[in-house]
């Protein structure tokens, strides 16, 4: 599961998380006693990739993004959306050559 923390309407920051499966959003409820909400679906085609990170908000757009490696080094930007439907846009290449790194 990647960690992050997203910023939501007022300002106020909780921690979500994705997980790698089918990539699934956790959404939290700010509840103690449902933590966290039913996981949403953020499409599919994840196995492409041999890396997952959440970087944070990368395009300073105030969501969390997501960074994408592919087994050939290709390096890949998903930008948060804030929507939960479709949660981020489309990837945009932002670097090659990474497969000699073990760690992002």
């Amino acid at each position: 599961m990647l960690l992050y923390r997203r910023a939501e309407p007022g300002g106020v920051r909780q921690a979500e998380g994705c997980y790698r499966d089918a990539l699934r959003h956790l959404r939290r409820t700010g509840d103690y006693k449902a933590p966290f909400a039913s996981r949403t679906r953020v499409g599919g085609g994840w196995n492409a990739y041999d890396r997952l990170l959440s970087v944070g908000d990368m395009d300073a757009d105030g969501r969390a993004d997501l960074v994408a490696r592919q087994p050939n080094g290709d390096l890949y930007r998903y930008s948060g959306t804030g929507d939960a439907q479709a949660v981020y846009e489309k990837p945009v290449k932002i670097g090659h050559g990474f497969q000699i790194y073990n760690l992002l």
